[in-house]
């Protein structure tokens, strides 16, 4: 009798696993040009930001970032995960975050600046 129940609760315990793993998160990236550490209510600001204090409150905060004097080079690491320098200098044989996600089954969506190519469209 321990047996079954050892063996179910293995059982139920490795289909909540799969569950869980067969969901995938949600990814909302912002990047603004022109914002200042405070400018956010969830890092202290005085502006109030209700709903991306509450997109902060339910995922993921960062509070060390670097970045470059020039903003194209900043997107562009974001963009592709690598140093500006370390990709070639038009982007057209380096893969962006929107065309690694896609084949994963995401829907991506741009919006704003894009400096990896004449058409943000033709690059996911």
């Amino acid at each position: 009798m321990k047996r079954l129940h050892f063996l179910g609760f293995f059982l139920w315990t490795g289909l909540t696993i799969l569950s869980y793993a067969a969901r995938r998160p949600n990814v909302v990236l912002i990047m603004a040009d022109d914002m200042g550490y405070s400018d956010l209510g969830c890092y202290g600001g005085e502006i109030e930001t209700p709903n991306l204090d509450s997109l902060a409150k339910n995922g993921i905060r960062y509070t060390q970032a670097y970045n470059t004097s020039k903003c194209w080079t900043t997107r562009i690491s974001l963009l592709t995960g690598l140093y500006h320098h370390r990709s070639d200098r038009d982007f057209s044989n380096t893969a962006l975050i929107g065309e690694i996600l896609k084949p994963a089954g995401y829907r991506t969506w741009w919006s704003g600046k894009h400096h990896a190519s004449f058409n943000p469209h033709e690059r996911g």
